[in-house]
């Protein structure tokens, strides 16, 4: 697959003043359509440029301040586990020796083919389907492909087993199966070890402390979908995520990357800790 660059100069020039020092942005995405892989090559070119990639295991010792390096980093996740993100990490990521942590859906994965639209209609997107995606965008990942991106340095978390919104179940039998049993599900399929989770939905609205206390019995680092940076010393239970929508321009993700809206998510920042102790 070949792309065409694109400069975006002035806008860096501009966004340089910007940059968090020793901070750690980390960008949540999910499918990445065909019809805009070129868009995502130009930002993952543009940010390359700019700024140091982590890997998962560098972003691990970034907040646990085991990373000697200066500056703002980024570090990129994909949710879901969508087909579309094994053709990015080998067409894209690859080639550019980027690595990547993919929060994967056991119950999406084994589903049958034909199985999965219906899936993604009523978990992933609850109902409410983007008018431009199209049908052969809604199908997993399998086993095999997640062991290949793995060969390739690529990392995998858990994301709950069937996408549920975990502030709504109150059976702790059902949350430690979404939570728990996802990550040892697919630690026995891959021969990994899983230390990353993302909630499902990832808003404030979407945690709650029940389902934080359960996460923190099985994982070193849970991810969130309010926006933030996160510093030298952040809180492993609490990490922020800048969603990114390939769909926006190139200057409004740059924006946001540079916590374009983060001062709005303080009172959620402040809620997510609160959940953690």
């Amino acid at each position: 697959m070949k792309f065409a660059k694109y400069s975006i100069s002035r806008l860096i020039s501009t966004i340089n003043s910007q940059k968090k020092v020793n901070s750690a942005t980390a960008l949540m995405f999910h499918n990445i359509s065909k019809y805009d892989q070129e868009k995502f090559y130009d930002l993952i070119v543009n940010l390359k440029a700019e700024f140091d990639i982590l890997t998962c295991n560098e972003f691990h010792m970034f907040i646990n301040g085991e990373l000697d390096n200066k500056g703002q980093k980024i570090f990129i996740t994909f949710d879901d586990g969508f087909y579309s993100n094994f053709v990015i990490a080998k067409e894209v990521l690859n080639p550019l020796n980027i690595k990547s942590l993919f929060f994967v859906l056991p119950k999406f994965i084994e589903e049958k083919q034909e199985n999965q639209k219906s899936f993604v209609i009523q978990s992933i997107y609850n109902g409410n389907v983007p008018n431009d995606i199209d049908s052969s965008d809604m199908i997993s990942m399998s086993w095999e492909n997640l062991s290949e991106i793995v060969d390739d340095g690529h990392s995998i978390g858990a994301h709950t087993n069937n996408h549920f919104r975990l502030s709504e179940i109150k059976d702790d039998i059902i949350l430690r199966n979404e939570i728990i049993d996802s990550g040892d599900y697919i630690e026995k399929k891959l021969g990994i070890k899983v230390q990353d989770f993302a909630y499902p939905f990832g808003s404030i609205n979407s945690i709650n402390k029940n389902a934080m206390s359960i996460a923190k019995e099985r994982y070193k680092f849970i991810y969130s979908g309010v926006r933030g940076h996160n510093l030298i010393g952040t809180n492993c239970a609490a990490i922020k995520r800048e969603v990114i929508d390939i769909k926006d321009s190139l200057i409004f993700n740059f924006s946001l990357i540079n916590g374009g809206l983060a001062p709005l998510y303080a009172r959620q920042r402040k809620k997510l800790e609160s959940l953690t102790l």
